[in-house]
């Protein structure tokens, strides 16, 4: 599916079915277990913990291969909060590389246009909301884990537009 993906093979019926939407609720899944704070839960929060940041390994090494083609390929295909997860695995494990694969879906021309419309503009028309409202959790996630102001201006003013204009 991945591969598919990557080789501009993108029909949802019959070549490939958002794998990276379903990745994010994996790692998703996986993150929440690794959170858990039960005493009795602990060595199943560990093995999550273990899982997760292999799989933040995989994805880095997936999207630090894409060239820039590639990557704006890729982030035209539903991939949910891909970023919103990574930078959660990120917390989890401190480990930059899991950090710079989060940012890898951080949907920046998206962000700018909505940052940079006008009231009346309709520029979300066509985009899903399953598919866009995560890509915007995701930044605010950035700004809440490293403190960046333009991903909280860029959450804020999706917000906004949605609520007042959308």
């Amino acid at each position: 599916q991945f591969d598919n993906i990557e080789k501009n093979m993108t029909n949802i019926i019959t070549q490939a079915w958002v794998p990276w939407y379903t990745m994010h609720k994996i790692v998703a899944g996986l993150v929440s277990i690794a959170n858990m704070t039960d005493k009795d839960a602990k060595k199943v929060a560990g093995l999550a913990k273990e899982v997760v940041s292999d799989l933040g390994d995989w994805v880095y090494g997936r999207t630090s291969g894409w060239s820039e083609e590639l990557h704006q390929k890729v982030l035209n295909i539903e991939f949910g909060g891909m970023n919103d997860c990574m930078y959660d695995v990120y917390l989890l494990t401190g480990n930059e590389e899991h950090a710079k694969a989060a940012h890898a879906f951080d949907q920046i021309v998206l962000y700018e246009r909505v940052y940079k419309a006008n009231a009346g503009d309709n520029i979300l028309n066509n985009h899903h909301a399953n598919t866009t409202i995560p890509k915007f959790i995701g930044a605010l996630k950035r700004y809440l884990v490293f403190g960046e102001e333009i991903y909280f201006e860029y959450a804020k003013k999706f917000w906004d537009f949605v609520v007042n204009e959308h």
